[in-house]
């Protein structure tokens, strides 16, 4: 970019919210308001100038709109440094000289002019236009100043105009109240009178009952009373002049008191941006929330915009809320997910500091999970329900919670054997737990969603770097015999352990060995190499809501295979997203009332364990969670904490949203109504 391009493109970026400015404040003399944006646009323009002007010459200057320019000394420099820009004391010095480097630049400080080199002569460009730019900015800063010198003139005129103003309403405040209070008196002097004469008055409307022409006359004079009360009241209410006035002043009330929100005079170190916090030790700090009852809002601010892809990390600050309590902490955010990453709307992984060096994670706890110092936002961009990802974590952890005796989670298998500080739960669960969200980015709504753990191996009691403690996170379809050879070469889907060894590799065989064997020694095997209710509660998991990004016969992708020993494996639940029928793009619904992943291992599998497999499949629809009703309640819970208000934002924000036409309340629940229909008829149920 050369100098005259960069100098025009900054100034014209510069120029145009500045002349807007002005533009506005002649338009408050014509009772149009100037808006405070325009005056921050204003000063971060001004700034950005007086950055091109006088940075240094390895300085760039970021603009308002983003865009980033060399200083003006830097921009010298490199021309000079090139070859490509040369001065001269005189002009005739300069049309003297022959260049080396072709096209040149030349400048006479004599007569301040630019020459251009074509390889044969130079060519007279004139004045050069740095020098234009300078007496251009020298003139227009003249104006900036007289205008501004003459803003804050006015400025002071319509505050102290404002201060009289109140002044004269507080005024007609206490006449108004004045006259209010006579009116009272004088109605409470009336009912003391008619209550002294209540005896007089019985006796003399006995006497007038007798008499239909005093009866008469009586009804009269009442009229005429009643008359005089609803002329008092008339006056008694308050005219409309004094209404807007007491509405200015209650406006300007809410104002300030709306400075106020967050705060809770009950939970003061929550109003302070702090909840709850507990300190794990002086280097890691720990807040805690109760498990969200409301929606939660998660405010990020950034001198960024969101990246457009996976890998780009972007500092921010955060501010979250959660019923009524809430945290401010300096952030990371980065889009998470593999196909996803390229949708529109962006899923965020979020990481939490102590301060601006983020040097010092901070971790959040929410409800029963541990705390973790990196959270998930899931923007639910193929799924027009909102309810996919949530709602079937919750499920699979309805069919934990009903598993006979303990352990019942399957990360809790680790506490076996175990004693004194070894033994204390960690809150790890196995799955993610997510709940309703909404994102605001620099003040700007962003979209609702889920929030909450995501795949961390800690969430699976793992340590870091042992090596038989696997954890398996293939983001592509992987054909279980190659599963060794490939995680070795690609140790990006390990979430553990941090080093791949030669014993990593023989546990993930053992793995592939069971589930590429045959019938006859997948029977030998599958005791050894596979926890009963885990693989069983999975198959049945992933048939009810007809999961197909998961395990199926003959490879495996989403799901999340662990083991503890390098021996016994465990397959949890992720990306549930891809279920009910909805397409993992959410351009189209795929029919799956009949989808059957039990072929070829997991076939393998029903056939070694059909009677427990049916059996378990009947203790989940007797206890509930295999319902209609179950799906509804959690559905619902979702749904319904998305007010009408964020649900029309969402739609406005992102109009164009595969599933808009496809997936609702009745899709899912109208589905898993033939889904059971179906599943009872496969498992052999009979509901007695």
């Amino acid at each position: 970019m050369s100098v005259t391009t960069t100098l025009f493109n900054l100034l014209t970026e510069i120029h145009a919210p500045l002349s807007g400015l002005f533009y506005a404040w002649r338009k408050v003399m014509a009772d149009e308001i100037i808006t405070r944006e325009q005056l921050i646009d204003a000063s971060k323009d001004a700034e950005s100038l007086q950055k091109f002007i006088s940075g240094t010459d390895i300085e760039d200057v970021l603009t308002r709109l983003g865009q980033i320019y060399p200083t003006l000394a830097k921009l010298v420099r490199i021309l000079m440094e090139t070859g490509g820009w040369k001065s001269y004391q005189t002009e005739a010095i300069l049309l003297a000289t022959v260049p080396t480097v072709n096209p040149s630049v030349g400048y006479a400080f004599d007569t301040k002019k630019l020459y251009l080199w074509n390889g044969t002569q130079w060519t007279d460009e004139g004045r050069s236009p740095l020098d234009l730019a300078k007496d251009y900015t020298d003139e227009k800063g003249l104006v900036v100043s007289s205008e501004v010198s003459r803003l804050n003139v006015s400025i002071h005129q319509i505050a102290s105009s404002m201060v009289d103003l109140i002044n004269e309403y507080e005024i007609k405040f206490k006449e108004s109240n004045s006259q209010d209070v006579n009116l009272l008196l004088g109605l409470q002097q009336l009912a003391v009178a008619i209550s002294a004469n209540c005896d007089d008055l019985d006796s003399a409307i006995a006497t007038i009952t007798q008499n239909k022409t005093h009866i008469t006359h009586l009804n009269l004079g009442l009229q005429k009373v009643v008359d005089s009360i609803c002329t008092l009241a008339e006056d008694a209410i308050t005219p409309e002049p004094q209404k807007l006035q007491y509405l200015l002043i209650l406006q300007d009330l809410v104002m300030q008191l709306s400075k106020l929100d967050g705060f809770d005079p009950d939970d003061i170190q929550a109003s302070s941006g702090l909840a709850s916090e507990t300190a794990i030790d002086e280097d890691e700090p720990l807040y805690t929330f109760a498990e969200p009852k409301d929606i939660i809002r998660i405010d990020l601010t950034s001198d960024y915009e969101i990246p457009g892809a996976k890998g780009v990390v972007r500092n921010g600050n955060s501010k979250i809320s959660i019923d009524g309590k809430v945290i401010k902490l300096p952030c990371t955010f980065e889009v998470q997910g593999s196909s996803s990453a390229s949708f529109p709307k962006k899923n965020l992984t979020l990481g939490f500091f102590a301060t601006e060096t983020r040097d010092t994670a901070v971790k959040i706890k929410l409800g029963n999970l541990m705390p973790f110092d990196e959270l998930i936002y899931k923007a639910c961009w193929t799924d027009t329900a909102f309810c996919r990802l949530a709602m079937n974590y919750n499920i699979y952890g309805d069919m934990v919670q009903s598993r006979a005796g303990w352990p019942k989670r399957d990360v809790d298998h680790v506490y076996l054997g175990k004693t004194g500080y070894d033994s204390i739960l960690t809150g790890a669960n196995g799955h993610p737990v997510m709940w309703p969200c909404v994102v605001y980015f620099n003040g700007e709504f962003y979209g609702i969603g889920h929030f909450g753990s995501g795949k961390k191996r800690q969430n699976y009691n793992l340590e870091k770097d042992n090596p038989v403690q696997i954890q398996i996170d293939t983001a592509g379809w992987v054909n279980y015999e190659d599963l060794p050879t490939y995680l070795e070469a690609n140790t990006g889907d390990l979430k553990a352990p941090k080093t791949f060894t030669s014993e990593t590799k023989a546990a993930i065989q053992n793995f592939a060995t069971a589930a590429t064997s045959d019938l006859d020694t997948l029977r030998s095997l599958i005791d050894v190499n596979f926890n009963k209710i885990n693989l069983i509660d999975y198959i049945l998991f992933s048939m009810f809501i007809a999961n197909r990004d998961t395990l199926n016969g003959t490879q495996v992708k989403n799901a999340q295979p662990v083991t503890w020993d390098g021996m016994k494996w465990y397959i949890m639940p992720y990306d549930l997203d891809y279920a009910q029928e909805l397409h993992f793009t959410g351009a189209q619904l795929v029919p799956s009332v009949d989808y059957n992943i039990m072929t070829g291992f997991l076939g393998r599998v029903y056939t070694i364990w059909k009677d427990d497999i049916d059996a378990r499949y009947a203790e989940l629809r007797q206890a509930g969670v295999f319902t209609v009703e179950n799906v509804y309640k959690h559905l619902n819970n979702i749904m319904s904490a998305f007010s009408e208000i964020l649900m029309k934002q969402e739609f406005d924000r992102w109009p164009d949203r595969p599933s808009i036409d496809l997936t609702n309340m009745e899709q899912v629940l109208t589905f898993t109504q033939a889904r059971i229909q179906w599943l009872d008829n496969l498992y052999s149920y009979t509901g007695v």
